[in-house]
């Protein structure tokens, strides 16, 4: 997914538990107890909300964001 500078996602939660790996930019969430959080390149973000308000996300800085997101199944195990 590639987003533009200024970017901003409104809350919601994510549909099924998936890798979120920043290949260029950074990115900002938030979390429904109010966590909040920067991702730079490189990072890989396991996603997988449980019951609140989701997340919110938006892009950091000046720069392009793309990210890959890779599905994982319920089982799935991430170390």
């Amino acid at each position: 997914m590639l987003q533009p500078p200024g970017w901003e996602g409104e809350w919601h939660y994510a549909p099924k538990r998936f890798l979120f790996c920043v290949l260029a930019g950074e990115f900002g969430a938030e979390v429904s107890s109010g966590e909040r959080r920067q991702f730079p390149t490189g990072e890989l973000v396991l996603v997988e909300d449980k019951p609140g308000q989701g997340h919110r996300s938006w892009v950091v800085g000046n720069v392009d964001l793309l990210t890959a997101v890779i599905q994982l199944t319920d089982d799935a195990q991430v170390k």
